[in-house]
């Protein structure tokens, strides 16, 4: 015979209003708690990985309302149609600005709303069942609900800010869950009908923000089957699609959308590439995979790469088979003993984690820490209807609880540091596994970011590249990436037959001839290298990089022809239209001042000041302008500041040198013009110019 569990908080609630007011208490305290938590996320940065074309490259989302409006409600960017995730991080924008301290705090925040609202689903689903009136329900229920929030398996959702749509997700279906509880309560016919209207948007909203909730209404089959485990069978399977006929109807043709989207940008394969056991043994994988990390969370990671196809006879394929098969097996038999619940909450668990389990395969990844965050919701009502099943003495039961929730937030805090930055982040998929071919790739571009100049990064990049592509030759995008690591080590045959095979494997890749236009131009073959970059415009019409390198080319190339300078300088004002950078500034205005526009000039390289004050070569050629239009003192404030970023910058030592020549300071103007030949001593000019300081005209 069970007896009464005995919880550390007798007594809790006396009546409906206490109960309510109590309930209330509790779920800020869960609340509260999952936000001091993850409140170190708030304090990283964001990571290549996705969030550099969201949040970094991405401009949409920070245009202007309308324009952010229609982008949201249009967009099938990464193969997803998810309007609300993407007008909240444009609501973001308009809190935080491009801050990621801001569009973290707003997922913290999200995540902390979504505890709670997981507190007050287990408390509407268990007050229907014999615990109803049970003084203990709200300490099962916020116990249960901080071992889902505190559990590490959350921080990938939360601490990733493009994977907000996750947390969007469970926040409208846990909605739509209380306001199907509402439904079926419902006992007047208003009632039903407002129900039935709000439950349907939020569950609109929920697909809206990411199709993961899509499987929701069969899960809710298996909630009813619970709820009204002891009616009639005839009067059970006569409800059992009462109150979500509404919900299938909007469920399939989101599903369309999602497979329609995902086909220009993520292979979507069909059973002749991915057949049927690569399939099953992919959601068995995963079906294992994500209650084993629920049980025993170690070695987790932003990514579980594919490198073949799952095979049902192939390690760990057949093991997870197994294991599935078993665990199916032992609850079937339960249920048929009269211990029906962790068979509901199984296939309910199955159900949600359909959609991303591998029956249908997007990416390379096999599995990920954030599809766990809707998919293993049941296991939290299992794990309250067993605390309250239960009875376990209550010293022992709250020195348990303590050291569950201790022990997770711990767990919790160090998994929030893998996504501190890129590096920590591919630093940790490279240490769970060495042999990520996009760990490798990834590693190798957060390398080179920003380390041109550094060889030593340089060459830890090509290695990475290197490795990655030992585990996948064919991946066009890696070699591009091997060929421009090849370029800066000066390796440009090397350089040049990576890019080549890019474009081969690739044809239709901008990058690749972007970057093939860099090989050849340093290999003096300045006419092809502007074919390339013709090339990819012509794929990309908006290719920022393409229309700077392609006008590059043809400002070096002119040779004093005013048509080729130009023509340069409209590659460069496109660039500037598409992406108003200092560098695009900086070129635009080298453009205009070879076509004698000095004062426009001028103008473009204060452009490139105003976004990068510290661009010793804008600053130089400004001061060159102004000299042109008699501004000589301002000029040398120019060359001064010039050469304090970069001092040995012998143009801007020559230009200030002949400036203090022309004022009549000889022995400030000899300094300078020493300078220049210390740093270029065959500069003719520079001689000239300090023999005549030193033995007249």
């Amino acid at each position: 015979m069970i007896k009464d569990p005995v919880f550390p908080v007798q007594g809790f609630f006396t009546d409906a209003r206490v109960r309510a007011v109590r309930a209330g208490y509790a779920a800020v305290l869960v609340w509260l708690i999952t936000l001091v938590v993850f409140m170190p996320a708030a304090e990283n940065g964001f990571v290549r990985w996705d969030d550099n074309l969201n949040f970094q490259a991405g401009a949409d989302y920070r245009g202007p309302p309308l324009k952010q409006i229609k982008w949201a409600l249009t967009s099938l960017e990464g193969g997803f149609y998810i309007p609300v995730f993407r007008l909240s991080h444009a609501f973001d924008y308009y809190l935080w600005g491009v801050s990621p301290a801001g569009h973290h705090f707003s997922s913290i925040l999200l995540h902390a709303c979504n505890a709670a609202l997981v507190f007050f689903s287990l408390i509407a689903v268990f007050g229907r069942g014999k615990y109803a009136n049970s003084p203990f329900l709200p300490a099962a229920a916020a116990f249960s609900a901080l071992v889902f929030a505190l559990h590490p398996l959350r921080v990938e959702a939360v601490a990733w800010a493009s994977s907000r749509h996750n947390l969007l997700s469970m926040a409208f279906c846990l909605l739509t869950l209380l306001g199907y509880m509402r439904l079926r309560m419902a006992a007047d016919l208003v009632s039903i009908r407002k129900w039935h209207i709000l439950s349907g948007g939020l569950f609109a909203m929920a697909l809206l923000s990411k199709p993961d909730g899509i499987m929701l209404p069969a899960a809710l089959i298996i909630l009813d089957l619970h709820l009204f485990g002891m009616a009639p069978v005839r009067e059970k399977w006569t409800n059992i699609f009462r109150g979500k006929v509404h919900f299938f109807v909007m469920a399939l043709p989101l599903a369309a959308v999602t497979i329609y989207g995902h086909k220009p940008s993520f292979p979507v394969y069909l059973l002749g590439d991915y057949g049927l056991l690569n399939r099953l043994a992919h959601a068995s994988w995963s079906g294992v995979f994500y209650v084993w990390k629920t049980l025993l969370p170690s070695g987790l990671s932003p990514l579980y790469e594919m490198i073949s196809k799952p095979l049902p006879w192939a390690w760990p394929y057949w093991f997870s088979i197994m294991s599935f098969s078993g665990l199916s097996a032992l609850l079937i038999f339960l249920a048929r003993r009269g211990y029906p619940c962790a068979l509901y909450g199984w296939t309910a668990y199955l159900l949600l984690l359909a959609p991303v389990s591998g029956l249908f395969r997007f990416g390379y990844q096999l599995t990920a820490d954030r599809y766990s965050y809707l998919a293993c919701l049941p296991f939290v009502f299992l794990l309250t209807g067993g605390i309250l099943r239960l009875g376990i003495n209550k010293y022992l039961q709250l020195a348990a609880q303590i050291a569950v929730l201790a022990a997770l937030s711990c767990f919790t805090r160090n998994q929030l540091q893998v996504w501190r930055n890129s590096e920590s982040l591919w630093a940790r998929v490279l240490a769970v596994d060495p042999v990520s071919s996009l760990g490798h790739a990834n590693m190798g571009a957060v390398l080179m970011a920003g380390s041109r100049k550094d060889q030593v990064k340089i060459g830890a990049a090509a290695e990475h590249y290197r490795q990655a592509l030992q585990v996948r030759p064919a991946a066009g995008y890696i070699r591009n990436n091997y060929c421009l690591a090849l370029f800066y080590q000066g390796r440009l045959e090397e350089a040049a037959k990576q890019c080549l095979e890019a474009i081969r494997l690739l044809p239709d890749y901008p990058d690749a001839h972007n970057n093939l236009g860099l090989v050849l131009y340093g290999q003096g073959k300045a006419e092809q290298a502007a074919g390339h970059y013709r090339e990819a415009l012509r794929m990309v019409p908006y290719f920022t990089d393409a229309y700077n390198n392609l006008g590059t080319v043809l400002l070096s190339e002119s040779r004093g022809d005013k048509a080729k300078i130009a023509e340069a300088a409209e590659n460069f004002r496109q660039a500037l239209r598409l992406n108003p950078s200092a560098l695009a500034y900086y070129n635009y205005g080298n453009a205009l001042s070879l076509l004698g526009l000095a004062e426009k000039a001028a103008g473009q390289y204060r452009g490139a000041l105003l976004l990068s004050p510290a661009y010793a070569e804008a600053h130089s050629n400004l001061g060159s302008m102004l000299c042109v239009q008699g501004k000589i003192n301002e000029a040398a404030g120019h060359y001064r500041e010039a050469l304090r970023l970069k001092p040995d910058y012998a143009d801007a030592h020559f230009n200030l040198g002949l400036i203090l020549q022309f004022k009549g300071k000889k022995v400030e103007a000899g300094g300078h013009f020493r300078e220049t030949l210390r740093i270029n001593p065959g500069y003719k000019p520079a001689q000239a110019a300090l023999a005549e300081l030193m033995y007249g005209p």
